[in-house]
């Protein structure tokens, strides 16, 4: 009887630390690195997407290509609110909350793109307003980038 409780005790025991393992490995971990790994990934994803993107609309027909580079331009405000939502899970505390603004903003902008169609003057005004509130959450993060991740996989050559 006392076996069998040692053991019940010892499966118990190797149970919270799996899970506790697991758990502590599902979750982003928060750090220069993370954050630097993450925006290289995106960034080259987002790259190598809206390139092929660029080069169709230039040997489309005129218009085609008109078309295509304006659904491009919408979709691409997606991609980058994306990016943000990424970049913000493995964010450093000290630049997370500049992340969250950008991403806050940037969402806000895209989600009210489609009232260009129906009232361009309030979009405009909105657009303006909204760029000029969130400007120095979005330099903040970008010093982050240019001071913290390694950026010689941009460089073109």
């Amino acid at each position: 009887m006392i076996e069998r409780r040692k053991s019940l005790a010892g499966t118990l025991l190797l149970s919270i630390v799996l899970l506790a393992a697991i758990g502590c490995g599902s979750s982003p971990q928060r750090s220069a690195a993370g954050f630097c790994r993450t925006f290289k990934t995106e960034a080259v994803r987002l790259h190598d997407k809206y390139e092929a993107r660029a080069k169709f609309a230039s040997t489309a027909q005129p218009l085609v290509g008109l078309v295509s580079m304006v659904g491009t331009l919408a979709e691409a405000q997606g991609d980058l609110v994306t990016m943000l939502v990424r970049l913000d899970k493995v964010a450093p505390d000290s630049i997370e909350p500049d992340v969250a603004a950008a991403h806050d903003a940037l969402k806000k902008q895209a989600d009210h793109t489609g009232q260009a169609l129906t009232n361009p003057l309030a979009a405009l005004g909105e657009g303006v307003v909204n760029a000029l509130t969130s400007a120095g959450s979005f330099q903040q993060v970008n010093t982050y980038i240019k001071d913290n991740c390694d950026l010689s996989f941009m460089k073109s050559g």
